[in-house]
């Protein structure tokens, strides 16, 4: 009994299973079943061939990265050979072009050409219009004879040229004349400064010239070469010249120049001299002793300029010595070399280009030896500009300049001892 209840009830259960849905799945016929089976079976086969895929990429671009690093492995072993022969070559040009001969160098002078004329043209034009002008003050002079202004064109130069325009004699007064305003010439080349100075000086110190008719024209004569000695060396820097710097020493120079003419005018000449020679120490005591410290700030201001060119004015008029004011002011400045030089030399000479107008229209230039004494020391003063300008390229400029000092302390002494 109790074995045919088993039998029974397995019997009963077995078809309830086969229609009852399992646990955690929902009911499906038997046909839909085998479509999910499927499906399933489908999908996996699409991921196994998807993972065989990737496997099979990654290795091919593994084959392929291996294979870039072996290419770039040979071309690398093949460059350094390529490299080691390149270097060879490079090498034999190299000693090959070493034996070769160099080719000339042309060296580059169109920085240092001048901006305006040149110095031949500019000292040509300079002692030709010097020439012209002395020419004339020699055709309207009445000192020659007393007859002289009456006579004729060919006349007064039949009687110019029976002069003696050439020395016989070392020690007459043409050559020792010439020869202290060619130095003074070369000094002024050399270091920017000294003509009127050197000149004057020099020539004032001398007692057969200070005690005679000749000494009324040592300041023409002195003007007028200052002036031809600072065309010539700044006509061909003229387009350099910087005339915002020039003026406010100029104008106040030119206005007070009269001044000087006319204190000169009521001066003993011995009193003068020793004026003079006190000018000229106190210009070498600054130089010496106060020329390479700072100066106050006053005296680089326009007020100073004007104060300083008045006085340059007042001794350029009386002496034809500008230099010591205006070397002040240019030390005040602080100016290089070049434009210290060109700045007050534009000056001195605009200056005393102004004394020989006036001496001129005022009749002081009747004197015949104040166109001998330029005529013929115009020779020495080409010299002087030319050797002066030659020399400043081989020795040091500011070790000429205390030797200028120097006679200018002796000259300045000598002054002050004359009676």
């Amino acid at each position: 009994m109790h074995v045919m209840s088993r039998f029974l009830a397995v019997a009963l259960l077995v078809p309830a299973f086969g229609f009852a849905p399992l646990p955690g799945l929902r009911h499906v016929p038997i046909r839909q079943r085998s479509v999910v089976r499927a499906l399933k079976s489908d999908r996996a086969l699409k991921t196994d061939r998807s993972l065989k895929k990737d496997r099979t990429l990654k290795s091919d671009r593994v084959l392929k990265s291996e294979r870039v690093l072996k290419l770039d492995k040979i071309m690398k072993l093949d460059r350094a050979p390529r490299s080691d022969r390149a270097q060879k070559s490079n090498n034999a040009l190299r000693s090959v072009g070493n034996n070769l001969p160099s080719p000339p160098v042309v060296a580059d002078t169109t920085e240092d050409e001048p901006a305006g004329l040149s110095p031949v043209l500019g000292a040509l034009l300079s002692c030709t219009a010097t020439f012209a002008f002395l020419t004339l003050v020699m055709l309207q002079s009445n000192s020659i004879s007393d007859t002289f202004l009456t006579m004729g064109l060919a006349e007064k130069l039949s009687i110019l040229s029976r002069i003696s325009w050439f020395p016989a004699k070392v020690t007459e007064a043409q050559i020792v004349v010439s020869s202290v305003l060619g130095f003074a010439a070369f000094a002024q080349a050399l270091t920017g400064f000294g003509f009127a100075i050197v000149a004057v000086g020099a020539l004032s110190s001398m007692p057969w010239l200070l005690h005679s008719e000749l000494y009324e024209v040592i300041t023409p004569v002195a003007a007028t070469l200052g002036a031809l000695v600072g065309s010539i060396i700044l006509l061909p820097v003229a387009q350099d010249l910087e005339w915002d710097e020039i003026l406010p020493l100029c104008i106040p120079c030119a206005i007070f120049t009269p001044v000087g003419i006319y204190l000169s005018s009521l001066v003993d000449p011995v009193v003068a001299t020793k004026g003079l020679a006190v000018l000229v120490l106190a210009f070498v005591a600054y130089q010496l002793f106060n020329g390479d410290n700072k100066p106050p700030k006053f005296l680089s201001s326009t007020p100073a300029a004007y104060l300083l060119g008045a006085a340059a004015g007042i001794s350029g008029g009386a002496f034809d010595v500008q230099g010591p004011p205006l070397v002040v002011y240019g030390n005040a400045k602080e100016w290089e070399p070049r434009r210290f030089r060109d700045t007050i030399l534009a000056v001195v000479a605009l200056n005393s280009a102004l004394v020989v107008v006036i001496d001129y229209f005022n009749g002081s230039l009747g004197n015949f030896y104040y166109s001998y004494f330029c005529i013929t020391s115009i020779p020495g003063l080409l010299v002087g500009i030319t050797v002066g300008q030659i020399v400043s390229e081989k020795i040091d400029p500011a070790l000429f300049k205390k030797v200028v000092l120097g006679m200018c302390v002796f000259l300045g002494f000598q002054l002050l001892t004359l009676k």
